[in-house]
């Protein structure tokens, strides 16, 4: 048996004690039979060579195969692609299926150590083999460095400077880090909210806000940072936004 050949010879039982052309063999053919074809696995194109005397051997017929022989090869066919080899129809077919499987299956076997591999070098900081996919990400779900889109386009001329764009990055950051992220809406609101308070104004209440650890942004006091200036009023759902 060559390597990477098939070792395990599938017999189809049912089939082969149900066929008419076995059932006409003497015990001595099919039994002769059967060792031609367990031969004929051995070759990567299960073929054996039409040679009566080699034939007459690998069968353990021996001198009966002048009798018993044409019987047998009626079972077999003369190759095309190798002069003076012959071989078993039903055989090769089941051969061809087991290549074609095994094909399939280790297709399938480096896929899915590729997935193990991705999966182990995210795990343990690795650098994987694997090619990587850079995940599409949704343009109304918040971004840490969204900022850049609002100070180019949409933040309001009052606060479009480097200054309010530095504190409002960090306000977003700041969000981030409580596990109350910025999202498009709020973004929105929250904007125009400092707006109407002036450049000064907005930066304050920003810092005010993030040092008290407070989710919504509150001006401070005149002289007390760690109270809000809507402290008197209950604030409204849009104030912890």
């Amino acid at each position: 048996m060559k390597e990477g050949l098939f070792k395990d010879f599938p017999v189809l039982v049912e089939e082969w004690l149900s066929s008419p052309k076995i059932m006409l063999l003497t015990p001595a053919e099919e039994g002769g039979l059967f060792r031609l074809l367990l031969c004929a696995w051995s070759h990567p194109r299960c073929c054996l060579p039409n040679d009566p005397e080699v034939l007459a051997q690998l069968s353990r017929i021996n001198g009966s195969w002048p009798k018993c022989g044409p019987k047998i090869m009626a079972f077999f066919g003369e190759d095309t692609e190798e002069a003076g080899m012959i071989f078993n129809h039903k055989q090769r077919a089941l051969r061809n299926a087991q290549l074609v499987r095994a094909a399939k299956g280790e297709k399938g076997g480096k896929k899915k150590q590729a997935n193990k591999d991705a999966a182990e070098a995210d795990l343990f900081g690795k650098v994987s083999s694997s090619p990587q996919v850079e995940p599409k990400q949704d343009s109304s779900s918040h971004s840490l460095y969204s900022t850049t889109q609002y100070s180019k386009e949409n933040l309001p001329p009052p606060l479009n400077v480097p200054e309010f764009r530095e504190v409002w990055l960090q306000w977003e950051r700041y969000r981030v880090e409580i596990k109350k992220p910025l999202i498009g809406t709020a973004i929105h609101m929250q904007l125009a909210k400092l707006a109407k308070m002036g450049l000064q104004r907005a930066i304050a209440a920003i810092n005010a806000s993030m040092a008290n650890q407070w989710r919504g942004l509150f001006e401070p006091k005149e002289g007390d940072i760690n109270a809000p200036a809507a402290a008197k009023k209950k604030p409204s759902v849009y104030d912890c936004l």
